[in-house]
Order: structure tokens, then C-alpha cells, then sequence
């Protein structure tokens, strides 16, 4: 027996097709992506006919302390307006319920819309955010909102969404008049359970992968004799310094001092940056163009390389040919690389360099490690050890500068950082451990986005009338 799917062509985009006039809801190239639905006509239905308008505006008595929506995420995700900026908020609001279906005109073609969770309770809108209740007897909400972020349904809002690029809007009238596929809720509800089944499948692969990571970080710290640091824990209220400790007249100072290495609550002696390395050395900035360097054009190294611990050499600035570049500064697979000027969570941010193109120059914002011959440190287990929350404490105790989004360490801070140094055979054995947990937390996430991809593309089918679900 033939299926409904089954006798239903596939749909496909088309480069041309006819359409008659009495067929025409709106002269836009727009309206025809309409025609790539592959349901039989009594299923596509408006979607006036699934939602219904609800317009209840806000008392003045409850302004002051009612929850506003600020903006919708392409996500779905709500946010509101902090309690701050209430007081001057002008303009009508109206109550949207939990349950109930808003959309923003502004950005509905992104799939910025949402159904209110119980959880969050009822918040206000502005007129900016249409608000329906969902007719729960004809449509599944979970059904809907994947139906309208399905690849049809926004490239349709695309083609049909008023104004320029970043302020146009669907009118709730259009809005309702699009046409959505409404099967029976049977086959609604297995399209939504097929998604959640790999969405859940992923998630857990996700948090598997989060878990490894954390677990292998956590016994590198255990290993090295380090403390764990605890989940939400700030700096200490309090804290006890020896005077002969003292370098520096100040609080963070002082703090930097109380957190130095304690050789006997350490399982390795420990080791100054300036006693593993002979020196640091840093770059040149001269003027560069904004363009990343191309072909055989010389750049200069920008701080973002470095930033987020992984050596990026796409953030880099072409030299200009009037300039003459300098071979001594370039940067070559073996570096290491640390950030000196940043925002405070990004400075002494460092990179091993494992690959990277050739003539790309050294900023001046950046220090290159001076190895020592022969060194007591392996360059992986470097770079790990400068990432621990005990040394990120001793950076950030160390900082200078005035402005809270450009922050400095001296070269001789960095070289004064403390950390266990373990024999070059222990190195080597502990930074296998946490790359061979970091490469299965890859695989995993790999395997979930798969998983994702795969099902999206199913899913995109079932809710277009080709797959059967």
C-alpha cells in the first residue's frame, strides 16, 4: 500500500514555475516559496487558523513591577529588561501569558519568537511582539515552533519580511496569513519525538564530552598537587601574609603574595617561569593595514592570536609594502606566546604554536619564550600549568594600568609566576593523560553534531510532507 508520503513528489527548490493569477496572495518572488511545501492542500493551513490574536494592554498600577521581554533570541530564548532601565521605559505594553505564542516583527524571518514557559510566568510586551494563544486541540506548540524554524518556513519569511535588512518586519496579518502544515497531532507528535530523541541523544554525548574534559582537568591539578578550585567560589574575604613576602604595597598585591606556591602542599618543588626559560622577548606594531595578510604579504601578529589559547594566525595585520619587515620576529611552529596587554581575563593568555604560515611578525603585545638548552620543561606541559587557576591568580594579582579594557603584566611579573615543576618524564606522562581525554571529548561532540545534522535534515523532510515520520 502506498504511503501519503510515498505519493507526494519530493520537494524541491525550482528555478522557475508557473503560478496562475488567482493563485497570487502577493506580487513578491517571496510568496512563491510557498509552492515547495510537499503536503496536500487541506493540510496547509493559515496560521490565523492555529493561533488567535490576544491584545491585553498593561495597567499604569503595574508598570513598575512587571517583567518586560527585551528581545527574543534566534533561539527562542526570552530575555527581559532589568529591573534598572523600567522606570524610563515608555510606550504601551501587553500581558503575554504562560503558554501563549509571541513573535517579533522586527527579527521573525531569524526565528525570533517563543512560547512562554510556566516556569518564567507572565511577562509584558511592547507592540513589537505580537502575542497568540495556540490552539492546543489542532497543533502541538513543540510542533509549531519546529515547523516555523524549519529551512522552508524562514526562507519564506526571508522572501517576504518588509523593509531594510536590519529592521524589517512581518505584520501580524501577514503573519497570521501564512500557511503552516497542520497533519493530524498523531503525526505531529511523532515528528516532535523524533527530534528529541537525537536533540537527547546529543545532549548527553555533550555533556559526556563536558565531563571527560572536567575530570581530566581536574586530575591534572591533582597530580601537580594543586588545589580544586571550588564552582562559584570568588576571591578570599580574607587572608593571612608573612612581611617578609611582601613586594608590593596593595591589595591585590598582598593577595598575590598570601597565594604564592606552597612546596609542602605540592607533590613537585616549586619552579619560577624565569628559572624553566632564559627570557621573553616581544614584537614590533608598527602601522599596518586592517586586512589579514594574504600570499606572500608580510603581518603582524594581533593580541587576539594569543587571546583564547589556542594560536590563531588568521588574527594577524598585513604589513605595508612601504614598510621593511623583520625575519628576527618571525613567529614559526615551536613558539610559545603569551599575551601582556588585554582585558583582565585574557591577559597572560598563552598559546604553543604547533603550525602556522610563514611571515607573520611578533607583536608588541605579545612575548615569545626564550627556550633554555636544555630545558626543563616540555612545551605541552607549559602551556597547560600557565592555564590553572593558581597561576591565573597570580596574573591577575599582578595587572597594571587605568582602564578596565586594556590591562598589563611586566615581564618580569610573568617571569616571577610559580607553579610545580615535575621531571620532564612526569610532564610527559600527565599532558598524554589530558590530550588523549581531550581528543575522546572531540570525537564525542563530533559524533553529536552528526547526530544533529543528520536529524535535522529528516526532520526538515517530515515537516515538509516528504518523509513519512
Amino acid at each position: 500500500m502506498t504511503t501519503l508520503a510515498e505519493s507526494i513528489p519530493t520537494a524541491v527548490r525550482r528555478r522557475s514555475f508557473t503560478v496562475w493569477y488567482k493563485d497570487l496572495g502577493r506580487w513578491d518572488i517571496g510568496y512563491f516559496s510557498t509552492l515547495s511545501w510537499a503536503w496536500p492542500p487541506e493540510i496547509m493551513q493559515p496560521l490565523g487558523s492555529v493561533l488567535t490574536r490576544v491584545v491585553r494592554e498593561v495597567k499604569t498600577s503595574d508598570l513598575r513591577s512587571v517583567p518586560i521581554i527585551e528581545k527574543i533570541t534566534f533561539g527562542g530564548v526570552a530575555s527581559v529588561l532589568p529591573v534598572d532601565d523600567r522606570d524610563g521605559y515608555k510606550g504601551r505594553l501587553f500581558w503575554a501569558e504562560p503558554g501563549q505564542f509571541v513573535y517579533s516583527r522586527i527579527r521573525a524571518k531569524q526565528g525570533s519568537f517563543t512560547v512562554i514557559d510556566p516556569v518564567v510566568g507572565r511577562l509584558a510586551v511592547s507592540q513589537e511582539y505580537p502575542v497568540y494563544d495556540i490552539d492546543r486541540g489542532r497543533i502541538d506548540p513543540e510542533f509549531l515552533k519546529i515547523a516555523l524554524r524549519s529551512e522552508a518556513f524562514l526562507r519564506l519569511m526571508v522572501g517576504l519580511s518588509h523593509g531594510g535588512s536590519t529592521k524589517t518586519r512581518m505584520l501580524p496579518d501577514q503573519f497570521e496569513s501564512l500557511k503552516v502544515p497542520v497533519p493530524p497531532l498523531s503525526v505531529q507528535r511523532r515528528i516532535v519525538a523524533a527530534a528529541a530523541k537525537t536533540r537527547n541523544q546529543a545532549a548527553r554525548l555533550q555533556t559526556e564530552a563536558d565531563l571527560l574534559e572536567s575530570n581530566a582537568k581536574r586530575e591534572f591539578l591533582e597530580l601537580l598537587g594543586l588545589p580544586i578550585p571550588k564552582i562559584g567560589a570568588g576571591s578570599p574575604r580574607h587572608f593571612v601574609v608573612q612581611f617578609r613576602d611582601i613586594e608590593r604595597w596593595g591589595v591585590r598585591h598582598l593577595w598575590q603574595s598570601s597565594n604564592r606556591l606552597d612546596p609542602v602542599g605540592t607533590r613537585y618543588e616549586g619552579s619560577r617561569l624565569g628559572d624553566v626559560i632564559e627570557d621573553l622577548e616581544n614584537g614590533w606594531s608598527p602601522k599596518c593595514f586592517d586586512t589579514p595578510a594574504t600570499g606572500e604579504e608580510w603581518g603582524v601578529l594581533k593580541v587576539g592570536a594569543v587571546s583564547f589559547g589556542v594560536f590563531n594566525p588568521q588574527e594577524n595585520k598585513a604589513l605595508p609594502p612601504k614598510l621593511k619587515p623583520r625575519p628576527q620576529l618571525e613567529v614559526k611552529a615551536g613558539d610559545f606566546l603569551i599575551g601582556r596587554a588585554n582585558v583582565t581575563r585574557l591577559v597572560g593568555a598563552c598559546a604553543l604554536v604547533r603550525e602556522t604560515r610563514p611571515k607573520l611578525m611578533l607583536c608588541d603585545k605579545i612575548f615569545r619564550a626564550v627556550w633554555r638548552e636544555p630545558s626543563p620543561v616540555i612545551p605541552d606541559f607549559l602551556e597547560e600549568v600557565l592555564k590553572t587557576p593558581h597561576v591565573r591568580q597570580q596574573i591577575e594579582a599582578a595587572l597594571t594600568g587605568t582602564s578596565a579594557t586594556m590591562k598589563n603584566i611586566t615581564k618580569g611579573n610573568l617571569l616571577a609566576l610559580r607553579f610545580p615543576l615535575p621531571p620532564i618524564a612526569v610532564q610527559r606522562r600527565i599532558v598524554a593523560s589530558l590530550s588523549l581525554a581531550r581528543r575522546d571529548a572531540r570525537q564525542m561532540r563530533a559524533k553529536a553534531a552528526a547526530l544533529l545534522t543528520q536529524t535535522s535534515g529528516s526532520v526538515e523532510q517530515m515537516i515538509l510532507g516528504a518523509l513519512q515520520p
